[in-house]
């Protein structure tokens, strides 16, 4: 699931659709999905978006059936900051960037042929990200 559950506000369909996943699941087999799992609490925007907590995320797959077992950064860079202690520096510093990168194609190749080394480096080093990771589950029972 790539940042599809963020739009599922109610807390009842969000469990609903994680226990239609799990059911979905062998025993012993993995559910991958990607969010901001922040470290904060959760954070809705509108009627349409809701960003949960890594904790209230893990509850959840939890009461589904789900173990995580390992979460990666998925983007460092090149996602907004939403998920850091310094929020109020990178946000602004995130919308100016993307301001430069609306409208002008060639600006936002080059800034990402730019930053996608370090990106990558960031990726593979780094255990938390202040944006996008990665979050492996697998379906409580004996492995496949």
């Amino acid at each position: 699931m790539d940042d599809v559950l963020v739009h599922l506000v109610e807390d009842g369909a969000y469990l609903r659709a994680l226990g239609n996943l799990c059911r979905a699941l062998k025993s012993g087999g993995y559910l991958i999905c990607s969010d901001v799992f922040s470290h904060g609490a959760d954070r809705q925007f509108e009627n349409y978006w809701k960003g949960r907590s890594l904790a209230s995320v893990t509850a959840a797959m939890d009461s589904c059936g789900l173990e995580v077992v390992a979460r990666a950064p998925l983007s460092v860079l090149l996602s907004a900051p939403t998920d850091t202690r310094y929020r109020v520096l990178t946000e602004p510093l995130w919308n100016l960037v993307m301001a430069a990168v609306r409208g002008r194609e060639w600006v936002g190749f080059g800034l990402g042929a730019i930053l996608y080394p370090l990106e990558l480096l960031l990726v593979s080093t780094l255990k938390e990200s202040p944006g996008i990771e990665i979050m492996v589950c697998r379906k409580r029972g004996s492995p496949p």
